[in-house]
C-alpha cells in the first residue's frame, strides 16, 4: 500500500514550498486514504508528470518521466498503469529527442512487470509505430529496443511481428539490424512459433550478409543465434533445415572465428532434437580440424579457441543423445581429441582466464563422452585428455 504524504513527495519530486498552484492537494493525501483518493492523486501526478515532459526542456522531460516507474509501483492500480503507459508511448512519439526516448525505454525496463496489466496494448503499440517510418536511424532503433522491451505485450500482435520483420528487409544501419535481432530473440521468448514466422527471411538476411552484405560478422553471428531457439519449437522440419544450415555456413564462414563459433552454437542445440539426429557430426567436426590446420598458416595470431570449445559442445550433445551406438563413435571422439589439443595449444600461446574455464569444461564434456565410450580405445584417450586438462 502506498506510504505517507512525504513518499508521494520524493517519487514525484515535489516539495510542500514549491507545489504548482491548485496542486497543494497532493502534499495532503496519507496512508489510510481511499483506493479513489490513491487514484486520483497518481492521476493528477501523471498530468504534472506529462505536462513537464511536454513544456520543460530536455533536462527537466528526463528527470520527469524517470519519476514514473516509482510511482506506478507505489499506486499499482489499472487506470494508473494504462494511463501511464498511453501517455509514454505518445512522449515517445511527440518528443523528438533520441535521449529522451532511450529514458522512456529505460522507464519500460523498469515498468516490465506492470505491463501484463495494461488492457490496450494495441493502442500503445499504433503511438510507438509512428516513430518507424522516421529518417532518422536512430530513432528507429528505439523503437525496436522498446518493441522488445515490450515483448509481453507485444509480442502477439501482428502489427508488431510485421514492423520487425519488415526492419530485416529495410534496415541497413548495425544498430537497427542489432535492434530487430534483439526485438526478435524477446519476441520469441514470449511466442516460440515466431520463430516459423521470421525464419525464411532471416535466414535471407543472414545469406546476403554471407556473400558481401551490409552487416558484419557480429551482426550476422547473432542473427544466426536466433536460430538456437529451434531447440525449443519442437518442429523436426525446422530442427533439419536448421542442421542443414549449418552444414554449409560451416563450409562457408571458414575465414571467421566469430560465424563458426555461432554456427556451432546452434548446432550444439538442435543436434539432441527429434529431426537432429542425421547430423552428420563427423564431417562437422572434421571441417573444424581442417580449418584449425589451414588457419595455423594463414592467420596464426588469431585465436580459435571459442569455436573449438564449440566443436567438443556439439561432440558431448551428440554423443550422449544419439551418437553412442554408431560406427563413427570413435572416429569422432578422434577428432574431439584432436580439438582438445589445439585448445590446450591455444591456451599456451594466449588464452585468458575466461578462456581458460570454458576450455576446462569443453574437455571435461569430452571425458564424459570417452567415459561413456568405455574399451581400450576410450581408456587410452581418457588419459589423453586428462593429461591436458591437468
Amino acid at each position: 500500500m502506498p506510504g505517507g504524504g512525504g513518499d508521494e513527495e520524493r517519487i514525484l519530486g515535489i516539495q510542500p514550498t514549491t507545489a504548482p498552484a491548485g496542486n497543494h492537494h497532493l502534499q495532503n493525501i496519507g496512508p489510510g486514504a481511499s483506493g479513489a483518493a490513491q487514484i486520483a492523486f497518481a492521476s493528477e501526478a501523471l498530468t504534472i508528470i506529462n505536462s513537464e515532459c511536454l513544456n520543460g526542456p530536455l533536462s527537466t522531460k528526463i528527470q520527469a518521466v524517470t519519476q514514473i516507474p516509482g510511482l506506478l509501483d507505489t499506486y499499482p492500480y489499472k487506470t494508473i498503469i494504462n494511463s501511464a503507459f498511453l501517455k509514454l508511448s505518445d512522449l515517445f512519439q511527440a518528443i523528438e529527442s533520441n535521449a529522451f526516448r532511450f529514458q522512456v525505454i529505460k522507464v519500460f525496463e523498469a515498468s516490465r512487470h506492470h505491463l501484463r496489466r495494461v488492457l490496450h496494448p494495441t493502442e500503445v503499440l499504433q503511438r510507438v509505430l509512428r516513430v518507424v517510418n522516421s529518417n532518422d536511424p536512430m530513432a528507429r532503433t528505439m523503437v525496436m529496443g522498446l518493441m522488445g522491451q515490450a515483448a509481453e505485450i507485444f509480442a502477439g500482435l501482428v502489427e508488431s511481428q510485421h514492423a520487425v520483420l519488415k526492419g530485416y528487409g529495410i534496415f541497413e544501419d548495425e544498430l537497427e539490424l542489432l535492434a530487430v535481432v534483439e526485438a526478435t530473440e524477446r519476441f520469441i521468448q514470449v511466442e516460440p512459433g515466431y520463430l516459423g514466422v521470421v525464419w525464411e527471411t532471416l535466414v535471407d538476411r543472414i545469406e546476403q550478409g554471407s556473400e558481401g552484405g551490409v552487416a558484419d560478422d557480429e551482426t550476422k553471428a547473432r542473427m544466426v543465434r536466433v536460430l538456437r531457439h529451434t531447440a525449443s519449437l519442437g518442429s523436426k522440419e525446422l530442427v533439419r533445415q536448421a542442421v542443414g544450415l549449418c552444414h554449409r555456413w560451416m563450409q562457408r564462414w571458414n575465414d571467421s572465428a566469430v560465424m563458426v563459433g555461432a554456427t556451432l552454437s546452434v548446432l550444439s542445440s538442435v543436434v539432441c532434437c527429434p529431426g537432429g539426429e542425421d547430423a552428420d557430426v563427423g564431417t562437422v567436426l572434421g571441417r573444424i580440424v581442417e580449418w584449425q590446420r589451414e588457419r595455423e598458416h594463414a592467420a596464426p595470431q588469431l585465436s580459435i579457441i571459442g569455436p573449438c570449445n564449440r566443436a567438443v559442445q556439439v561432440i558431448s550433445e551428440w554423443f550422449l543423445t544419439v551418437g553412442a551406438d554408431r560406427m563413427v563413435t570413435n572416429e569422432v571422439a578422434g577428432m574431439g581429441e584432436q580439438i582438445c589439443q589445439v585448445i590446450s595449444k591455444e591456451l599456451d600461446c594466449s588464452g585468458g582466464p575466461e578462456d581458460g574455464l570454458l576450455s576446462l569444461i569443453s574437455i571435461y564434456r569430452l571425458l564424459v563422452v570417452l567415459l561413456r565410450m568405455g574399451g581400450d580405445s576410450g581408456s587410452d584417450r581418457i588419459e589423453m585428455v586428462w593429461d591436458l586438462a591437468l
